[in-house]
């Protein structure tokens, strides 16, 4: 078996690998293998039903973070997105934006204020990416 990794690197709680197309030609099965805190994991898919990546929200730097942080987001194709900051008890404390953009990554900075300008306390909250394809979210850590 090939070794297809091109991009491999962790990414808060997600981990991504990214193998070109033009990699897989002739391949029709992917497997990958890990290890991690639970033991030896194993996932496959067939190369011909894979689904394009339509969106991440990849990292937030730095995290934790003060005064602010920036999150990094990627979209396959150009649409509609909404990234929104919920604090610990899921309420919706900040709109970072409500536009169209894409393909391609896209950034937005939270400084650590709500959507009145009031200072948020020191604490967890999570990062959504709303779009026309799925969500995604990512934990966000403000120290004072």
């Amino acid at each position: 078996m090939a070794d297809l990794t091109r991009d491999f690197r962790r990414s808060q709680e997600l981990w991504i690998v990214r193998v070109p197309r033009e990699d897989l030609q002739g391949i029709e099965r992917v497997e990958l293998v890990w290890e991690d805190d639970f033991g030896s994991r194993r996932a496959d898919f067939d190369v011909d039903n894979a689904p394009p990546v339509a969106l991440r929200l990849v990292t937030a730097a730095p995290n934790p973070f003060n005064p602010k942080t920036t999150l990094l987001f990627e979209l396959a194709e150009r649409q509609a997105y909404e990234l929104r900051i919920y604090d610990a008890r899921g309420r919706l404390v900040r709109s970072l934006a409500d536009a169209v953009g894409g393909p391609g990554p896209l950034t937005a900075i939270f400084d650590g204020f709500d959507d009145r300008g009031r200072a948020l306390a020191s604490g967890s909250y999570r990062a959504v990416l709303f779009t026309e394809t799925g969500v995604r979210s990512l934990a966000l850590t403000l120290t004072k």
